[in-house]
């Protein structure tokens, strides 16, 4: 009966060379070395030793971070060592901060029959974060292909031309990206002509 034992060696398993997460979410760099016996992990961020407590945990020779913040990025080296001998693997953590409305329709607004209903819902994000806005009506999506609907998918611009008393109702802007989304909501009410006496 014999023991395989491994000097531990990331050339098959190397850490991510760009590792991307959101600011207030949670990431996980994985270091997954092939080394026997199983190694013992230490980590650190651009050279300094990191502790394994509070936002920061390591499990498992992964290290876990939540919530991520900003001061959270940097180069990440992972140290396995075991009997006999230790290798290392880096990468760079890159930290995207999710989108914040700028614009956002206020709680209720009022229109006539007829008239053109005019929302806005306009966030800001990341230089490197694509940003979509999908619009709902009373929980439905609105269809940009709608010949009364004018809908701007790159800056959240929604108008209805020629509005009737069907248009009332809830309308919601989300806005999508892959490091978070953000809904705003607003009530708009439609008021038609006065109907007939008696």
């Amino acid at each position: 009966m014999f023991f395989i034992v491994l000097r531990p060696s990331f050339k098959k398993r190397p850490l991510e060379t760009e590792i991307l997460a959101a600011e207030n979410g949670n990431v996980t760099i994985k270091c997954d070395p092939e080394a026997a016996p199983r190694p013992k992990f230490l980590w650190r961020k651009d050279g300094n030793i990191i502790g394994g407590g509070g936002r920061r945990r390591i499990i498992n020779g992964n290290l876990h971070i939540n919530p991520v913040s900003r001061e959270d990025q940097g180069l990440y080296t992972c140290i396995a060592q075991n009997a006999l001998g230790q290798d290392e693997s880096s990468g760079r953590l890159t930290v995207l901060r999710g989108p914040i409305l700028l614009d956002q329709p206020v709680d209720r607004v009022f229109y006539s029959v007829g008239s053109q209903l005019s929302l806005r819902c306009r966030a800001d994000a990341d230089e490197s974060l694509d940003l979509s806005y999908i619009w709902r009506h009373n929980d439905l999506r609105i269809d940009p292909k709608n010949p009364r609907v004018w809908l701007d998918p790159r800056s959240g611009y929604l108008e209805v031309f020629n509005v009737t008393l069907s248009d009332k109702g809830d309308y919601e802007c989300e806005v999508v990206s892959w490091v978070g989304r953000l809904r705003s909501r607003t009530r708009v009410d439609i008021r038609g002509p006065p109907g007939p006496p008696g």
